[in-house]
């Protein structure tokens, strides 16, 4: 009983729903670290009920069974993958680090001699469990009104199947569509596919179902479009007690799928890296899909930095990763480009360096993203032709700048100085260029680095000045 004292207070305090504070990413453990809840923050909660290897000796045994091999490393990669999709987003993941033949927590509070025996700390772990899982369905519910519940489990098939169980079982499954429709209210998506709208057959084995999308990527699935229904050689896992529970089928707005992945592309070295990335991108094309939730950051590439020859074009090659899809695309400055609104238009003719920005504003969410490329102006041998006629001084310089012209063998057409962010201090153009030396005067300037373009017939002549105080 010593044990189990500690966690008296823990108990209370979540018997009376007085829950903490959980930060989306950090671990939280109930009763001997038996039970392990990853706080997150997206509309996806990922639970691993047989994951666990721990078999403590104080504990009895309540059954013969083994774990579900490689759930637990799962869970961690797609709480990873998921992570780093999303931008810093995480999913609500709870383990189970007790082998089932300690703690059995498919089964509820109210089945706790099967899920738990009667010991007081494996009946609190039991607990643990169940409470955790609440935590992360009432923070899904509070912060999006709605969301999916993904249970893992493994199997050993001979044929290596993946199997998506959504509460229709397997015999429904082989009926017509007609028949199977008749199946929603009785399945553990009800919500999604009564208010939430979406195609009931869709999300069941279309394309676009969590079976369907991962068909599409090499993973034998059923039930998908290729497989609708399971083949009568196997055992089909179509629900169970906490996908009824924490599904949409008795009440609630978080729908359930009850995963079973074949155990070799959890375990195996070449499989599951891929496997865990490919299962992650499917549950986030689910979820934007069916739930309307872009959970994949927007990303937005304005292209390498190009360089061109003055008074000549050029294509930008924007890009943009993420979002929800529907995107307004906007580059600046305008005026420089022929033909907006599409990520690769061309630009007018150039003859300053200038420096572009992309725009991406996500349409459904709001959210906008910038990046921008410079187009530099390259004068191929201008520098050795009439770099030694061009004198200017002093540099660095404190009130006057000269610059000299007066050995200069071709036309000189304007002069400009820039400071260091791009902004013109000073221009000096056409009948104003007469002078063998030009005087600017930088005595009320910032001190600084500025840069000085003598623009020619031929291009272009740099020079970096430093303004002293």
């Amino acid at each position: 009983m010593k044990r189990f004292l500690p966690y008296l207070l823990f108990i209370l305090l979540l018997n009376n729903k007085i829950y903490a504070q959980y930060e989306s990413g950090t671990s939280y453990y109930g009763i001997n670290n038996y039970i392990e809840y990853i706080a997150g923050d997206m509309p996806i909660i990922i639970v691993a009920p047989h994951a666990g290897n721990l078999q403590p000796i104080d504990l009895p045994d309540i059954n013969t069974r083994g774990n579900d091999n490689g759930t637990m490393d799962l869970a961690r990669f797609m709480a990873d993958s998921l992570h780093l999709k999303t931008g810093g987003s995480r999913p609500h993941i709870i383990i189970n680090h007790l082998r089932p033949n300690k703690l059995n927590p498919v089964f509820s509070e109210a089945d706790s001699t099967d899920a738990a025996g009667t010991d007081p700390v494996a009946l609190q772990a039991l607990r643990d469990f169940h409470d955790f899982i609440q935590v992360a369905h009432n923070k899904v519910s509070a912060d999006w009104g709605k969301g999916h519940y993904f249970e893992l489990h493994g199997n050993g098939t001979a044929e290596h199947w993946n199997m998506v169980g959504l509460g229709v079982s397997k015999s429904y499954l082989n009926m017509s569509d007609a028949v199977i429709e008749t199946r929603v209210n009785y399945s553990t998506i009800k919500n999604l596919c009564t208010i939430g709208g979406a195609d009931f057959l869709e999300v069941l084995k279309g394309p676009t179902s969590l079976g369907g999308m991962l068909e599409s990527l090499g993973w034998k699935t059923t039930t998908s479009p290729y497989y609708p229904a399971p083949p009568g050689s196997v055992t089909f896992y179509y629900a169970g007690q906490n996908t009824w529970r924490y599904g949409s089928k008795h009440t609630g707005t978080i729908d359930a799928t009850h995963l079973e992945s074949y155990w070799k592309f959890m375990v195996k070295s070449a499989n599951r890296s891929k496997y865990s990335n490919d299962l992650a991108d499917s549950m986030l094309d689910f979820m934007n899909i069916h739930y309307g939730f872009p959970c994949r950051t927007l990303n937005v590439d304005a292209g390498e930095d190009q360089g061109i020859s003055t008074g000549t074009t050029t294509t930008l090659d924007g890009s943009y990763t993420g979002g929800s899809g529907s995107v307004e695309i906007l580059w600046t400055p305008q005026a420089l480009i022929a033909a907006n609104g599409i990520l690769n238009p061309q630009t007018n003719a150039l003859t300053t360096d200038t420096t572009f920005y992309l725009m991406i504003t996500d349409l459904v969410t709001g959210v906008i993203k910038t990046d921008s490329l410079l187009i530099s102006i390259q004068y191929v041998g201008i520098d050795e032709y009439i770099n030694e006629d061009i004198k200017v001084y002093p540099n660095p310089v404190k009130d006057k700048l000269l610059i000299n012209l007066g050995y200069v063998n071709v036309k000189v057409e304007r002069i400009q100085l820039f400071n260091s962010t791009g902004l013109l201090m000073y221009s000096l153009e056409g009948n104003q260029l007469q002078s063998e030396t030009i005087e600017i005067t930088v005595f009320d300037y910032n001190q600084g680095v500025y840069f000085l373009n003598i623009f020619t017939e031929i291009g272009v002549i740099r020079r970096k000045i430093m303004i002293l105080r």
